[in-house]
């Protein structure tokens, strides 16, 4: 238990240094996908409201701390996106493939929500200038989320709590 740990922490300070990478294509412009979303989702799929929640705030405030974002602003959007995942699976089971795609684009939906309510009230930045950079790192996000959600089913196997399409997969005998 204590190793599946110390590979999650691993994996996700992997996932950090990844994202925060110049050498990414299209790094060097702002664009870089946001791979930590796809932790959040993935804990707010798997973990209980408080030990998700928690995750979600160190996480938010790691990620701030270490790339120097505005203050607050990571630690909004992560608790925002696990708050709507768990009010989602008052309804879904996210046990499918195409449920996951759909959290994964109203987890994109929320993020863009708090990221202009905060550039446009707060800082008072042109939405034109918010939407260059986030419809292509979404994208970005959008085409690693799979990799990332299917390396984190595998780092924590609890059968209790993996979703049904990684677990119906693992089942699978290769050729």
């Amino acid at each position: 238990m204590v190793l599946k740990r110390v590979l999650l922490i691993l994996f996700i300070w992997m996932l950090y240094f990844f994202q925060n990478h110049v050498f990414l294509p299209f790094g060097k412009t702002g664009i870089r996908p946001d791979l930590l979303l796809c932790f959040v989702i993935y804990t707010g799929v798997i973990f209980t409201f408080c030990r998700g929640g928690i995750i979600c705030f160190v996480t938010g405030y790691v990620l701030e701390v270490l790339s120097g974002a505005n203050s607050g602003l990571y630690i909004i959007i992560y608790l925002n996106i696990f708050i709507t995942i768990k009010l989602l699976k008052r309804y879904f089971n996210f046990d499918t493939v195409p449920e996951l795609l759909f959290l994964m684009c109203v987890c994109v939906v929320v993020k863009f929500l708090v990221i202009l309510f905060c550039f446009s009230f707060i800082y008072e930045s042109s939405y034109f200038v918010v939407r260059q950079i986030y419809v292509p790192e979404t994208l970005y996000t959008v085409i690693l989320f799979p990799v990332v959600f299917s390396i984190l089913c595998k780092l924590y196997k609890d059968p209790r709590k993996i979703p049904q399409p990684y677990a119906i997969l693992s089942n699978v005998r290769r050729i």
